[in-house]
């Protein structure tokens, strides 16, 4: 469903366990993915060669040993009619999760908000290259999907969103669908010093002027964006911002009030746009929300560049 039928689970060790399972099959009883492969990379307790030559299976062991916790975990959190299996991987996890999700044609790469917070840099490089959409999850479990809010920067990737959530909304109910959309105002064309109390009348007055045209132009972008798209009724809104501003935050200041948030939003931006949600922008919402976030990928993004990449 939504074009995310086979999710990957980046399962971290070090995070806590059956409840991040359970958050994974909450979010999954939404969507209904046909398949679930959950994969981690086994812990190793550094021993002694020594000990090693004595006890050769010692490691195997140990796998299988986290594999049973595992498999315990997604016995008590998933639906026994869900398909969902469990992977132990070995090698360097970067290129060995690049090529898992390549051969086996993800759809979707889910991971805890926790991990993209921690001072491991790999599930950051996983969200930049893998070439899926990302699901990252919030560390409260959530119990419904009732509110939405996605950036609007008329790219191709918001194409692609408004028609998803326009199907989502019409499956789920969403209580309330907001479109954002973040320009810049008048100070971004404003850079000269003023200095006399003539030159700042004016520049206020020039100031006004532009604003309120930036505010018009923004507000018949968006209206036309959604002319046609009725039922369910998506409600949009515009917001300026001024020169030097943060994107990410302003966006996430503008979340609406009841949380958790599903808030759904393109890797890339259109780059003609004057607040684009370039890759930059994508990024820190993913890792500073603390919302259910979805950054939506193309279907192959990153797909051929990282098959030339993994082949050398």
């Amino acid at each position: 469903m939504y074009n995310f039928d086979k999710w990957l689970v980046y399962f971290d060790y070090d995070n806590e366990g059956l409840s991040d399972l359970q958050n994974v099959a909450q979010v999954a009883s939404f969507f209904v993915p046909e398949e679930i492969h959950i994969t981690f990379f086994p812990q190793q307790v550094d021993l002694p060669l020594s000990v090693l030559a004595d006890m050769p299976n010692i490691k195997q062991a140990n796998t299988q040993q986290q594999e049973e916790q595992i498999l315990g975990w997604i016995q008590q959190a998933f639906h026994p009619e869900m398909t969902v299996k469990l992977y132990a991987l070995n090698g360097k996890p970067l290129p060995t999760l690049l090529n898992y999700a390549i051969q086996n044609k993800v759809d979707l790469f889910v991971l805890q908000s926790a991990s993209l917070k921690k001072g491991s840099s790999l599930p950051k490089k996983l969200v930049r290259k893998i070439p899926a959409s990302i699901l990252s999850l919030p560390k409260e479990p959530m119990q419904e999907l009732s509110h939405v809010l996605f950036p609007v920067d008329f790219s191709e990737h918001n194409d692609l969103i408004k028609k998803m959530i326009v199907r989502m909304h019409t499956d789920f109910g969403f209580r309330k669908v907001e479109a954002l959309h973040v320009y810049k105002d008048a100070s971004r064309y404003l850079e000269r010093v003023f200095e006399t109390a003539d030159e700042i009348k004016e520049i206020l007055s020039k100031r006004s002027k532009i604003n309120e045209q930036l505010e018009r132009n923004a507000n018949h972008q968006m209206s036309a964006y959604f002319v046609g798209v009725k039922t369910p009724e998506i409600l949009w809104k515009t917001k300026a911002m001024e020169r030097g501003g943060d994107v990410a935050y302003k966006i996430l200041e503008n979340a609406p009030g009841a949380k958790p948030v599903f808030l759904v939003f393109g890797s890339k931006g259109e780059s003609s746009s004057i607040a684009s949600l370039l890759g930059g922008v994508a990024e820190q919402l993913i890792l500073n929300s603390p919302h259910l976030n979805l950054m939506v990928k193309l279907p192959d993004e990153n797909r051929g560049f990282l098959r030339s990449l993994l082949a050398r």
